[in-house]
C-alpha cells in the first residue's frame, strides 16, 4: 500500500513537473494573437493570419487588407479580448502572459444626404440653358477658394478631420456630374457613364450636342467604388451658343458683282466674314449651271473633279471659265460650309434664318478687247512723204547760205587793175 502511495505521489509530481514546463515555455515564445472577422454582415473575407509572439513583445496589429467591409460599413479597428477601447491597425499592443483573441470592428461608412430642393434651388440661378461645348459646370456648382469649402446640392464641405459623417469630404470624396445625351435613355447605368469629376470651381463638361440633357450629381468614398449619394436627374437645354455667324466679305461680294473673266484663272477664296465662333473650318462645293440645273463639279473636301469639267476646274479648286461659259446669268455657284469645334453649321447674321450657308453665283465676262486700227498703203506712203518733208523743212531751217567776201564793184575794179597790168607787161 506504501508503495502504491508513493508510486501516486512520484506520478503527481511528474505532472506537474511537465505542466510547470510546458507554461514556463509557452510564456518564453508560444502564445498565440488570433485574428477575427467578427460580425460578417458587416465585413467579409479572411482575416489576418494568426501570429506567435511572446509574452511582453511588442506586436504591431495587423492591417486590414485581407477582408473589406460591405456596403453600408467601414472598418473602424481592432477590439482586443478582454478590452473595451479599439485599437487602429498598425498601433503597438503589449503581448500579455496568454493568447488573445483580436476581432475586427465594422461602423456605419460615412454618408452624405442629398437635398434635391437646395440643388435644384441652386443650379436655377443659371436658368435652363446652358452651353455646348467645354461648359464650367464646376462655377455653376462651386465656389472659387483654395480650400474648396462651397455649398454643393446642399451638401457642405469640412475641413480635413473634422468628425462630420453628414458632409463631403473635401480631401477623400468625389463629386461627380453625370448625363446622359438626348438621344439617350436615363434607363440603365451604360447611359449614364458620360462622367465628369468636379474638382475645382473650373471643371468643364463637354457637351457636344444640343437638345435636353439629363444630369445627375453623385458622391463616392476614397475607393471610388462606394456611391454615398445620387441627386435627382436635371434636366437642362444645351444650345451652341458659340456658333460661327457668317457672312460674305465685301471681296467676295464685289466678285459676285463684278463676275469672272473667260480664260482667267480664279482660285477660290476660303476667306469668310466670321465672327462668335469656338473655331471653324470651311469647305466649298462648286456647282455649275448646266441646262437650267445646278451640276456639281468640285468638292474641296475631296479634292474631286467631276469627270468633264477638269478643263475648266483644276484640283485646288480653281475655276478657268472658257468663252462659252460667257453669260449675264450666273454660271457658276460656289457654296460654302462652315462647321464650327461642336460640329455645328454657321447660321446667318439674320436671326430669322435657322441656318445660312454663303453662297456665291458668279457670272462670267467676256475678255476686255484690244482696240486695233487696219492702216492701208496709200496712208503708208502718205505719212512717209509727210515725214520726209517734215525733216527737210526742219534741215533747210537750221543750214546758212554762204556769205559773199568781195563786192561786185570791188571785182570790176579788181578787173580793170588786172587788165590793166597785163597791158603794162606787154608793153
Amino acid at each position: 500500500m506504501k508503495k502504491f502511495l508513493s508510486i501516486i505521489i512520484a506520478l503527481l509530481l511528474t505532472i506537474s513537473l511537465f505542466a510547470t514546463t510546458a507554461v514556463a515555455f509557452a510564456a518564453e515564445g508560444d502564445l498565440t494573437i488570433t485574428y477575427a472577422v467578427g460580425d460578417t454582415d458587416k465585413g467579409k473575407g479572411e482575416a489576418p493570419e494568426p501570429a506567435v509572439h511572446a509574452a511582453g513583445d511588442e506586436v504591431t496589429l495587423a492591417a486590414a487588407n485581407t477582408f473589406s467591409a460591405l456596403k453600408g460599413y467601414e472598418f473602424a479597428g481592432w477590439l482586443v479580448e478582454g478590452e473595451t477601447d479599439v485599437r487602429e491597425a498598425g498601433s503597438k499592443y503589449i503581448m500579455p502572459d496568454h493568447s488573445v483573441t483580436i476581432t475586427a470592428q465594422w461602423k456605419e461608412a460615412h454618408k452624405v444626404t442629398v437635398d434635391n430642393d437646395k440643388l435644384m434651388e441652386f443650379l436655377a440661378v443659371d436658368g435652363l440653358k446652358m452651353e455646348m461645348g467645354r461648359t464650367p459646370i464646376g462655377k455653376t456648382l462651386m465656389a472659387s477658394g483654395d480650400n474648396i469649402r462651397a455649398t454643393f446640392n446642399g451638401i457642405k464641405y469640412v475641413a480635413s478631420g473634422e468628425d462630420d459623417y453628414d458632409a463631403v469630404r473635401s480631401t477623400n470624396d468625389k463629386i461627380y456630374v453625370e448625363y446622359c445625351r438626348p438621344s439617350e435613355s436615363p434607363k440603365g447605368q451604360e447611359n449614364w457613364q458620360n462622367s465628369t469629376q468636379i474638382t475645382s470651381a473650373t471643371t468643364e463638361v463637354n457637351l457636344s450636342s444640343s437638345g435636353w440633357y439629363l444630369l445627375r450629381f453623385v458622391i463616392k468614398d476614397s475607393t471610388d467604388t462606394n456611391v454615398l449619394a445620387v441627386s435627382d436627374k436635371i434636366s437642362r437645354y444645351v444650345e451652341d451658343s458659340k456658333h460661327p455667324v457668317i457672312s460674305l466679305s465685301t471681296s467676295m461680294s464685289d466678285k459676285v458683282n463684278d463676275g469672272l473673266t473667260a480664260g482667267t484663272k480664279y482660285s477660290i477664296s476660303t476667306s469668310l466674314s466670321i465672327t462668335d465662333s469656338s473655331s471653324t473650318t470651311v469647305t466649298y462645293k462648286i456647282y455649275k449651271v448646266v441646262n437650267g440645273e445646278d451640276v456639281l463639279v468640285y468638292d474641296s473636301e475631296t479634292k474631286e473633279v467631276t469627270e468633264g469639267y477638269e478643263e475648266f476646274i483644276d484640283s485646288e479648286g480653281a475655276i478657268t471659265p472658257s468663252k462659252d461659259d460667257i453669260s449675264t446669268e450666273p454660271v457658276y455657284k460656289i457654296r460654302y460650309a462652315v462647321k464650327d469645334a461642336n460640329g455645328y453649321y454657321g447660321v446667318v447674321n439674320d436671326e430669322s434664318a435657322e441656318q445660312f450657308f454663303p453662297e456665291m453665283a458668279l457670272k462670267v465676262n467676256a475678255p476686255e478687247t484690244k482696240k486695233t486700227n487696219k492702216i492701208n498703203a496709200v496712208e503708208i506712203v502718205l505719212f512717209c512723204i509727210a515725214g520726209l518733208a517734215a525733216v527737210g523743212i526742219v534741215v533747210l531751217l537750221f543750214i546758212k547760205p554762204k556769205q559773199q567776201t568781195e563786192s561786185p564793184r570791188s571785182a570790176a575794179v579788181k578787173t580793170d587793175d588786172t587788165a590793166n597790168g597785163e597791158e603794162k607787161e606787154d608793153k
